[in-house]
C-alpha cells in the first residue's frame, strides 16, 4: 500500500489526453459534413449502386478540401486589424470561452496580470467583490475566428454539393455493335435520333462502341438496330434496374403472392420473388430473391425484421465471383435480355438456340468460344480460365481506401 500510494504521488498527471487543451474547436458544419460523409458510406456499403458511391466520393473530397482550408486557417490565422466590428460581433454568439481578469498588479509598477475567474458555487472560490483594484473582465473573441471564417464558405460548398448530387443524371450504357458496317453512312442515318445532343463512337478490333448523351436517343437506336437485324448488344439502364434484396430464415414453402402482400403493405412494391436453390443438390433453401422496382425508399427495407409470421433478416445479395455469361451467344459480359448477337448452342456450336438443339445427347459437344471438345459453359475452357485471371488481377491490383 505504501509502494502503490508513493507511485501515485510521484507519477506527474499526463495532460495528452486532455481533449479541451489539445483539440480545436470543430465548428457545426464541418461535423455536419463529417456524418454525412459516413452516411453515405455506409449507403454504398450496403447497395453497391454507382449513384451512391459517386456521392459518397464529392463528399469525401469536399470534406478533404474543407479540412485542409481549415488547418491552414488553424496555423495562420488572420491579423486582427483585418477583423471588422460586424465579424466581431457575429463571432461572439457562438463561442463558449470561460472569461478572465486583467488585474493590476499591488506593487508600485505598471504590470498587469491575469486571473481566471472561478465558479462562484464551488465552495474555494473566495468572494468575487474586488473593490480596491483597478480590474474589468474580458473575453477572448479572436480565438474561434479561424473556425467562423470559413463556416459560410463550407455552407455554401455542402449546399452547392448537395443541389449537385441532386441533378446528376444517371449514365447512359453503350451500345457495342459486331457488324461490319459502312462507319460514315451509319454515322449519318443515326445522327437525326441523337440530335441536338449528339453521340461519340470508339473503334477497335471486335466491333464499334457507340455512346449515347440522352436516354430518347438511346432508345431510339436501340429500336433502329433492331429492325434492321444488326448484332449488337448493351446493358440496362439505371432507370430499369431492380433493387435487389435477400431475405433470409423465411420457410421454403412460403407461397411467394403472401410474401407479395406482405412487402406491398410495408409499402414496398416487387417485381419478382424466387427461392433460392442448393447449388449441387438444388434442394430449396429458408433465402428468397426480392427484386422491388425502383424508388428512393427500398433501402428503408434493410429496417424490416418480421414478415408472415417469421423473424427474418434482409441484406444485400453478394456479388457474383464469376463473369455472367450470356444463354444466347455464349459470350461473356452481358446477359440475355440485352444480347441481340447471332444465337449459338451451348454444347454442338450450331446456329441456333440450346433449347431448340435436335441433334442426339451422345454427340461430342463442340465449344462455341474455343472450339473444344467441351460445351461453352464448361468451366475449364481456356477462354473462361483467362477471363477469371483479369478479373482476379483487377481484385487484386484495386487501391485500398483510407
Amino acid at each position: 500500500m505504501l509502494i502503490q500510494s508513493a507511485t501515485w504521488e510521484a507519477t506527474k498527471p499526463n495532460k495528452t489526453h486532455d481533449s479541451k487543451n489539445n483539440y480545436p474547436i470543430v465548428s457545426d458544419q464541418i461535423r455536419c459534413l463529417i456524418v454525412e460523409k459516413r452516411r453515405a458510406r455506409a449507403k454504398y456499403q450496403v447497395t453497391r449502386l454507382p449513384s451512391h458511391k459517386t456521392a459518397y466520393n464529392k463528399l469525401a473530397n469536399l470534406l478533404k478540401k474543407v479540412l485542409a482550408k481549415y488547418k491552414s486557417f488553424i496555423m495562420n490565422p488572420p491579423a486582427k486589424s483585418s477583423l471588422s466590428p460586424s465579424h466581431i460581433k457575429n463571432t461572439k454568439n457562438n463561442l463558449t470561452i470561460h472569461p478572465i481578469k486583467i488585474v493590476k498588479s499591488n506593487d508600485n509598477t505598471n504590470n498587469w496580470q491575469t486571473v481566471p475567474i472561478r465558479s462562484p458555487s464551488t465552495p474555494t472560490s473566495p468572494n468575487p467583490i474586488i473593490q480596491k483594484t483597478n480590474s474589468f473582465s474580458s473575453k477572448n473573441w479572436f480565438s474561434a475566428l479561424a473556425t467562423n471564417e470559413i463556416s459560410y464558405e463550407i455552407s455554401n460548398e455542402v449546399e452547392m454539393l448537395s443541389q449537385e448530387i441532386s441533378n446528376v443524371q444517371p449514365k447512359i450504357p453503350p451500345i457495342y455493335i459486331k457488324d461490319d458496317i459502312d462507319f460514315f453512312d451509319f454515322c449519318k442515318k443515326i445522327k437525326p435520333f441523337t440530335d441536338p445532343d449528339g453521340f461519340n463512337t470508339k473503334s477497335s478490333s471486335s466491333g464499334l462502341k457507340l455512346m449515347t448523351y440522352s436516354i430518347n436517343a438511346y432508345r431510339q437506336i436501340i429500336k433502329f438496330l433492331e429492325i434492321n437485324n444488326m448484332n449488337f448488344h448493351t446493358y440496362q439502364t439505371n432507370e430499369e434496374k431492380a433493387f435487389r434484396v435477400v431475405i433470409r430464415h423465411l420457410h421454403h414453402t412460403t407461397p411467394t403472392d403472401y410474401i407479395k402482400e406482405e412487402l406491398h403493405s410495408l409499402g414496398f412494391i416487387t417485381r419478382s420473388i424466387t427461392n433460392c436453390l442448393q447449388y449441387k443438390t438444388k434442394n430449396p433453401l429458408p433465402l428468397f430473391f426480392v427484386d422491388l422496382e425502383p424508388s428512393p425508399s427500398n433501402h428503408n427495407i434493410y429496417k424490416v425484421d418480421s414478415i408472415c409470421y417469421t423473424k427474418i433478416k434482409i441484406e444485400a445479395p453478394h456479388p457474383k465471383k464469376n463473369p455472367v455469361q450470356r444463354l444466347r451467344c455464349q459470350n461473356y459480359g452481358h446477359t440475355r435480355t440485352y444480347c441481340h448477337h447471332t444465337p449459338r448452342c451451348v454444347k454442338r456450336c450450331d446456329i441456333h438456340l440450346s433449347f431448340e438443339c435436335q441433334k442426339d445427347s451422345n454427340t461430342p459437344a463442340t465449344c462455341a468460344l474455343c472450339s473444344g471438345d467441351h460445351p461453352a459453359s464448361y468451366k475449364g475452357c481456356p477462354k473462361f480460365k483467362l477471363l477469371q485471371k483479369g478479373r482476379s488481377s483487377i481484385k487484386t491490383n484495386r487501391p485500398t481506401e483510407t
